[in-house]
């Protein structure tokens, strides 16, 4: 297994190591046989870079070995990128086909990236399992050109994400910035800053992007909408729209509407026709730009420069009819991971609630260049008012709003594991043992001893019941005899002294007793 921090350059470290694979002819004279896995085709498809021929998302691969149209065998090399989202369920699987093939198992990831939905966490699972010679490490990053980015994103990693804040607002760049207003004009200013990085990026010759992500789709789709008004409104998008009935791969339907020059998310692997033959266009994740549309289709390009005619079949939901595209000016930060860019824009509309340091470190480490962090000042605001008493008048400053932001991204929640359930039962039982046999010894020393154990324990209980109850009791006798003085002493004051002088003596005797009781030495 190998930890790699993002940007720390894996697929370039892969290559070497796949053309060794392929170059071993111990089990085939051919050389082994390389397959890459990760749980999106995007992420997938990215390792055919690192010179692997074959590459699937999880789930066909595991459909495609089910069903005997892959079989592995021990000249198999199974790499796994990404392993953080990889379900353990899964991850089993494989281990299982593994354990069956004599096929190699090799992984890549980084736990403190963004993690699978499901419950579990595969990386903890084998960290535990895997002997340390097994899991090897590459801490440093070579993504980000200036070595403060490179500093700050470790920060971020580590969950320090208020030093991080720090240092980005120490800067005077704007790379950190609170935005006021309400959420849609957030969304508006967050749309005008990613035009203004974009216009700049061309105007420098890069030949990388700025990249938007957000926590959720709803957040994508407000941003997008909002950048595709500003582009319209310039006219980089053309007159010939159309809306779309469209829906997502979660089943959220909505109007998408479509004209040449929009930019559109594909939700699974898309073939088009590219120089007259059919070939894999896009996958998952994947935005794509439209130049046109055809009585067949959509003519697209997708960001390596590619054109294609995609037919309308393959863009459309077999179930609901709906053309499975989504809005494409920005991601959300778990179809973000993996990609590079030149600048990258962590939009956090809705405040940092719930985003935690996963998705976090994921946002600030995109870019080669400036992470622009734009967090909504209201909800962050109402974050920190929702935190205190009610009826608190104490004003919020500036500085809480940021250290109320910083808690969001260092948040690093615990995702409990099936083992931890069986621990928690052994720990428990092994416990109520040791304390069986501790207090069997006492018995035994005891009754050795000549004393009536029973007994002492029912005196002790006794006595601790009216240790509780005496301090009560001497304040009344004190507060009674405060109001008797003045005068001659009285009957009745003379008694109640006596009785705090018992009751004193009392007390003294009873702390003797409610003591726990220990056996003396020698029963060894």
């Amino acid at each position: 297994m190998l930890t790699g921090v993002a940007g720390a350059g894996k697929t370039t470290l892969l290559r070497p190591l796949v053309a060794a694979w392929q170059a071993d002819t111990r089990f085939a004279a051919g050389g082994r046989e390389v397959i890459g896995t990760a749980t999106a085709w995007r992420q997938a498809s990215a390792l055919g870079e690192a010179g692997i021929g074959q590459t699937l998302a999880m789930d066909p691969l595991l459909k495609a070995i089910e069903a005997g149209r892959i079989v592995p065998t021990r000249n198999t090399v199974l790499v796994i990128d990404e392993v953080s989202q990889v379900a353990p369920r899964a991850l089993l699987t494989l281990l299982q086909v593994q354990a069956r093939t004599g096929m190699t198992l090799k992984v890549l990831g980084d736990r403190e990236q963004a993690q699978s939905i499901e419950a579990g966490d595969a990386v903890e699972l084998m960290r535990r399992a895997l002997p340390r010679a097994e899991q090897t490490e590459i801490l440093d990053t070579v993504r980000q050109r200036s070595l403060e980015d490179r500093q700050i994103a470790g920060l971020f990693r580590e969950g320090q994400a208020g030093e991080a804040l720090a240092r980005k607002r120490a800067r005077g760049d704007g790379s950190a910035r609170l935005l006021g207003g309400d959420q849609d004009q957030v969304v508006e200013q967050i749309a005008d800053h990613y035009l203004a990085r974009r216009d700049a990026l061309l105007a420098a010759g890069s030949k990388l992007e700025v990249t938007v992500s957000a926590p959720t789709n709803e957040d994508v789709a407000d941003i997008s909408r909002a950048v595709r008004a500003r582009m319209r409104a310039r006219g980089e998008i053309g007159a010939d729209e159309v809306v779309y009935r469209a829906i997502d791969q979660r089943g959220e339907t909505y109007d998408l509407p479509i004209a040449t020059g929009d930019r559109v998310r594909l939700f699974r692997r898309t073939m088009g026709r590219i120089d007259g033959k059919v070939a894999n266009f896009g996958s998952n994740g994947d935005t794509v730009t439209v130049l046109g549309r055809t009585e067949a289709g959509l003519l697209l390009r997708d960001k390596t420069g590619r054109v294609g005619e995609v037919e309308w079949r393959r863009l459309t939901d077999g179930a609901t009819g709906r053309l499975l595209l989504g809005f494409g000016h920005a991601l959300t930060v778990d179809a973000a991971q993996g990609i590079t860019s030149g600048e990258h824009i962590n939009a956090l509309p809705r405040g940092t609630a719930g985003v935690t340091a996963f998705k976090g470190y994921v946002a600030e480490s995109r870019a080669k260049g400036t992470t622009w962090t734009m967090i909504s000042e209201a909800a962050t605001f109402e974050a920190v008012k929702r935190g205190r008493a009610l009826g608190d008048a104490t004003p919020i400053t500036s500085e809480d709003l940021w250290a109320k932001a910083a808690e969001g991204l260092a948040q690093k929640p615990y995702k409990p594991l099936g083992s931890d359930l069986l621990s928690d039962i052994r720990e428990g039982r092994e416990k109520a043992t040791l304390s069986f046999i501790r207090f069997q010894h006492l018995v035994e020393t005891a009754e050795h001893q000549g004393r009536d154990l029973g007994r002492e324990i029912r005196e002790h209980r006794q006595a601790v019941a009216l240790q509780a109850a005496m301090p009560r009791s001497i304040a009344a006798l004190d507060a009674a005899l405060s109001l008797m003085r003045g005068g001659s002493a009285t009957a009745a004051e003379e008694h109640l002294r006596r009785l705090r002088v018992e009751t004193e003596v009392a007390r003294r005797e009873i702390e003797g007793v409610a003591k726990p009781s220990t056996p003396s030495a020698g029963m060894g």
